[in-house]
């Protein structure tokens, strides 16, 4: 494979601040196709983190290009804002993706485990003389779950003694990790062994002061925290009436009554697709819907691929649902990996609505932003803004939640229509079942306001928990007062989100001010599937240049 053409236009400074990328984030550097990486692990001891913060901050001093500085300024918080659940999760995700791409390297795996060995010691060494939240060690101990899973695993394929010797010295390393940062009750990590612990030992998870520094500078947030909060409460309220008049119009077709749990249920039972079979029914709903995207909603390019493949066991804390991951970015063969959750302990789409709406979500929102920005299709983004750092979170997760709103709104539109082609007939039939087409609209809309109003949630929930506003306990229960969704629906949808802070809000807060960019340049005579092919493909330059480009595009002549 060769290096992506965008990074062979890099400059001179940008050359830098790509070495400095690397070892920072040698995982990432692995993933994104820089096979020189393999086997390699950051060791997050106090004078690596120390080292690399100086050669970002001497970066910073070398240039004045925007982008550049918020790059490296979300680099800098990244390594700066450190936590005990960081060492095992980034270990996890690092043996995870060497499995997907390399199958079992006894050389690579060794190293990895020695690495990762060396890192729970470093980090347990510094981390465990603070006193932690329960909320911070339960993350850890579901994080040391994930690892422990993964390395079983290996384990369990490998002949190899060598590299059964070095999982089993990180099985031992990861348990006593975990025991730094005690919490008892918990086996597999679940809601419902979690929950009651939040309730009886919850309290201030202790990030107020670092807090409104993440939002600005690790995710470039222009809202305070206090307006995060504001304009998601102010989108809930806007929205839950159509939620209510949709479920009290779906209850009726059903005939239950009109609450969403009781909606919920019933749509998973009319609608259920058998777990061995839901993996080849998501691909082939993916092929008809890709073409579908494609005429009325977003370009996609040609070299788009996608992999979909069942998230593992040793994931499931971590993806209750499903998600999207780019890989091999950095070179001209990049793909997508498409993760379908299926573990009924956690939330995963088992209706055909639900599956719908997490292929729209995950392929047409993340997967086609992270290929036509990696292939340049419909613009040209810079070589830094294709690399992996937070700031991609709020722009791919902008464009995946305003996708839903967009695809039922487009669903609406071919259910009038009389001249469909072949794949939007064939779409609307896997989606119609044996049902009717209003009762279908309605199913569609029914999940889509339901995840609209979760990330409303989450941004509510990201502000209050981390600012000290509300425990979890107390969130969730406000929550599902507030909405009807059910307790451990929107626990499975916030909590995990406590580990990446600052996460939840992108959806909403980049989500809403996309559709008003895509307003207005449709006002301004410009066709909503070429706004959506410019913004898929503009990369991660920040979410505040992202809008600047988008605001450009949308009144240009």
């Amino acid at each position: 494979m060769g290096l992506n053409v965008l990074l062979t236009k890099m400059s001179p400074v940008e050359k830098e601040i790509f070495e400095v990328w690397k070892e920072a984030y040698p995982s990432s550097a692995y993933v994104y196709g820089l096979d020189e990486y393999a086997g390699k692990i950051l060791v997050p001891s106090k004078d690596n983190l120390t080292r690399l913060k100086r050669k970002i901050k001497s970066l910073m001093e070398k240039t004045t290009n925007k982008e550049h500085l918020k790059f490296l300024s979300s680099c800098y918080v990244d390594l700066d804002f450190f936590e005990p659940y960081m060492p095992p999760s980034a270990a996890t995700g690092t043996f995870f993706y060497h499995l997907v791409k390399e199958g079992i390297n006894v050389e690579h795996m060794k190293s990895l485990a020695k690495l990762t060995c060396e890192s729970l010691g470093q980090a347990c060494a510094w981390l465990s003389k603070k006193k932690w939240p329960v909320e911070v060690r339960i993350i850890t101990r579901q994080k040391t779950i994930g690892l422990i899973g993964i390395v079983n695993v290996i384990n369990g394929d490998t002949d190899d003694s060598s590299l059964r010797q070095a999982l089993d010295r990180v099985f031992a390393a990861a348990t006593e990790y975990a025991k730094a940062f005690p919490v008892e009750g918990i086996v597999e990590g679940d809601f419902t062994e979690v929950f009651p612990i939040l309730q009886k030992q919850g309290g201030n998870v202790d990030r107020r002061r670092v807090y409104p520094r993440i939002l600005r500078d690790q995710y470039d947030y222009p809202e305070t925290p206090d307006e995060v909060e504001e304009k998601a409460l102010k989108w809930l309220r806007a929205w839950m009436p159509r939620l209510i008049e949709t479920t009290r119009r779906l209850a009726e077709k059903y005939g239950v009554s009109p609450e969403v749990q009781k909606v919920e249920k019933e749509m998973a039972k009319r609608r259920c697709v058998p777990k061995a079979q839901l993996l080849d029914f998501v691909k082939e709903l993916r092929s008809v819907a890709q073409k579908v995207f494609d005429k009325h909603i977003v370009r996609i390019t040609p070299k788009y691929v996608t992999r979909v493949i069942e998230t593992p066991s040793y994931l499931v804390n971590f993806i209750p649902s499903g998600a999207a991951s780019a890989l091999n970015v950095a070179t001209d063969d990049p793909f997508n990996l498409f993760f379908v959750t299926t573990d009924e302990k956690r939330s995963p789409a088992t209706n055909v609505p639900d599956l719908m709406q997490l292929v729209l979500h995950e392929e047409y929102g993340h997967c086609v932003n992270f290929s036509n920005s990696a292939t340049a299709f419909g613009a040209e983004p810079s070589p830094l803004s294709i690399l992996d750092t937070t700031l991609s979170l709020p722009i791919s997760d902008g464009i995946a939640f305003y996708r839903e709103l967009e695809f039922v709104n487009l669903l609406k539109e071919l259910v009038k229509r009389g001249d469909l082609d072949s794949d939007e007939r064939r779409l609307l039939e896997i989606l119609r079942g044996e049902g009717d087409d209003e009762t279908m609209v309605l199913e569609n809309e029914f999940v889509m306001l339901t995840w609209r109003v979760m990330r409303f949630l989450r941004a509510v929930f990201d502000v209050r928990v981390n600012m000290g506003k509300q425990t979890i306990a107390e969130f969730l229960e406000w929550a599902s007062r507030e909405t009807g969704l059910s307790l451990k629906k929107i626990y499975d949808q916030t909590f995990l989100f406590l580990a990446t802070v600052g996460y939840a809000p992108c959806y909403s807060m980049a989500g809403e001010a996309l559709r008003e960019l895509q307003e207005l340049a449709v006002k301004n005579g410009k066709a909503a599937i070429d706004f959506n092919t410019y913004a898929s493909s503009l990369g991660f330059p920040g979410r505040t240049i992202f809008e600047e480009k988008l605001y450009e595009y949308a009144i240009s002549k």
